[in-house]
């Protein structure tokens, strides 16, 4: 089923310095195989889509992790089961732009213990 999506980040500044900022993106894709999911990561690699593909072949220009506000479990953000990875935020929404003429990619999200209600989007 195809889907057309926005995403907004808004960035508020306060204090010495008052500021804010929206940064949009419009529509990328009105044939996005766009999905909100709720999931648990289990302790180790959790590779988010089976196997290798293809951004464009999925039609997704980004994704969006959010784990639960209180979660304070490590999440590391892979490539490949062998990468050191990068870890994000266990408990704020990470949002990452993809390039969609890569050919080969996976999503691998590696926890330390079991993590349950985890919103991932595609978009």
């Amino acid at each position: 089923m195809a889907v057309g999506f926005t995403y907004q980040v808004k960035i508020n500044l306060t204090g010495d310095q008052i500021q804010s900022q929206v940064f949009e993106k419009p529509v990328a894709s009105t044939n996005s195989n766009g999905a909100i999911g709720q999931y648990q990561l289990n302790p180790g690699d959790n590779t988010m889509f089976s196997g290798n593909f293809s951004f464009q072949d999925l039609s997704i220009s980004a994704f969006l992790v959010v784990p639960p506000a209180t979660n304070t479990t490590a999440i590391v953000l892979k490539g490949e089961t062998t990468d050191v990875g990068i870890q994000i935020s266990p408990n704020s929404p990470t949002l990452l732009a993809v390039d969609t003429s890569a050919t080969t990619q996976k999503i691998i999200l590696n926890a330390a213990t079991t993590i349950q209600n985890v919103t991932f989007a595609r978009l």
